[in-house]
């Protein structure tokens, strides 16, 4: 179980090859109404990783976003895939079919989400930095966040969150 009060918001700053620390309340400003913008993150394309903690206080998911902000910081694209429209289509709408997609369509939808999920991946540049940034390695092996590391292609040992 984890505990949104335990999510922790990074920014990959490229110019100074960081990841920068967001709060929770200008995160959920940048992506709602009413809009405020990031400061200082502007125009071009960003990424960004929540990273939610476990009540052990271990690291148990990495969520990567990817956004391209316009000059007043609003986000007017997230799709950095190769999926087509008629692809996009048919993920939408397996996602509110409450039945899902049949056996056959079960491997194109895990495929096409897969081909999604790496679109929104930080740069590979920033991955030895997120492993300093994060708040305590995974201690179990099965949780999200290690699959994350690995598409990522970060190996690194276990440790408590200080």
């Amino acid at each position: 179980m984890t505990n949104d009060d335990e999510a922790m918001i990074l920014h990959w700053n490229e110019q100074s090859e960081t990841w920068d620390r967001i709060s929770e309340s200008a995160w959920r400003s940048f992506r709602d109404t009413p809009f405020l913008p990031l400061r200082g993150i502007r125009n071009g394309d960003h990424s960004f990783v929540v990273c939610i903690v476990d009540e052990n206080k271990s690291l148990f998911n990495i969520i990567p976003h990817k956004y391209r902000l316009d000059d007043d910081g609003r986000i007017t694209s997230h799709r950095f895939d190769d999926l087509s429209e008629d692809e996009r289509s048919f993920v939408a709408e397996c996602m509110i079919d409450p039945i899902g997609p049949d056996h056959e369509g079960q491997k194109r939808f895990r495929d096409l989400r897969e081909r999604m999920w790496r679109g929104s991946l930080p740069p590979r540049q920033a991955a030895d930095t997120l492993i300093r940034a994060l708040p305590g390695l995974p201690l179990n092996a099965d949780c999200p966040a290690v699959s994350f590391l690995r598409a990522f292609g970060v190996t690194a040992p276990s440790r408590q969150m200080q």
